[in-house]
C-alpha cells in the first residue's frame, strides 16, 4: 500500500494525471491525499483550476472521490481508515481535504486503491470572469 500526498497545484501537472491513470488501470493499492491550502505558490486555486473540487477529478479515472475538511482530525482519521480498508480489499475510495493557510493543521484528503483525490471546500473560490 502506498499513500501519496500532494498539493493542490500538483493536481494541475501532467505527471499527476499520468499517475492516477496508471494507478486506476493497474488497480494499485494507493491512497492519494491532496493537501489543498487554496494556493499554488502565489496563485489562487480559483484561477488555476477548472473544477470546484479537486476531488471531482477522481471520476475521470473511474475512482471514487471524497471531499473532507482537512482541519477535522476525526474526519481525516475515519476517511483514511475507510480508504485503507477499501484499498486492501481492492476497492476504490477517494477523498479531498481542505486547510487554510492560517491553520496550523495540515489539510488532508484521501482516496484508495484507485487513488483518491481531495481538495478543499470550506471557502468559496472566486472564479475569473468569462
Amino acid at each position: 500500500m502506498t499513500v501519496v500526498f500532494f498539493g493542490d497545484d500538483a493536481a494541475n501537472q501532467g505527471t499527476f494525471h499520468e499517475c492516477l491513470n496508471m494507478a486506476s488501470l493497474w488497480r494499485l493499492p494507493e491512497i492519494f491525499i491532496c493537501e489543498n491550502n487554496l494556493y499554488a505558490m502565489s496563485v489562487a486555486v480559483g484561477v488555476s483550476t477548472s473544477v470546484q473540487d479537486i476531488g471531482a477529478r477522481a471520476s475521470a479515472y473511474d475512482m471514487p472521490g471524497v471531499v473532507i475538511d482537512g482541519n477535522d482530525a476525526v474526519a481525516v482519521y475515519e476517511t483514511v481508515q475507510s480508504a485503507v480498508a477499501r484499498a486492501r480489499k481492492g476497492e476504490g475510495e477517494g477523498g479531498e481535504g481542505e486547510a487554510r493557510r492560517s491553520s496550523s493543521a495540515k489539510p488532508i484528503a484521501t482516496r484508495a486503491t484507485t487513488p483518491p483525490i481531495m481538495s478543499d471546500t470550506a471557502a468559496p473560490r472566486k472564479r475569473r470572469p468569462g
